[in-house]
């Protein structure tokens, strides 16, 4: 399949994770100083709120993964609920 489809084949994922895979390191050694530089100039308070913001938008993307691959899971239960509900009200 190709990926204009939007289902890519396993040979296009694949080729796809090595691209970005090769991506990376150069990426990395360019952020590298400058990431460095912006972190050591924060003040302990700064520092402490950069963690906790980072660390409360980890846990809001891995809520929103979990619901992304639950979806159709909590879609499914929550329609034969209702249809359950409706039953039990006739």
């Amino acid at each position: 399949m190709a990926l204009s489809s939007g289902n890519p084949g396993p040979t296009e994922v694949k080729s796809l994770q090595n691209q970005l895979m090769t991506f990376f390191p150069p990426l990395l050694r360019q952020i590298t100083p400058t990431a460095i530089n912006l972190l050591s100039s924060l003040s302990d308070e700064q520092a402490r709120e950069l963690a906790d913001n980072m660390a409360n938008k980890h846990r809001e993307l891995e809520a929103e993964s979990l619901v992304g691959r639950h979806q159709s899971t909590i879609n499914d239960w929550s329609e034969n609920r209702v249809a359950s509900l409706r039953v039990a009200k006739s």
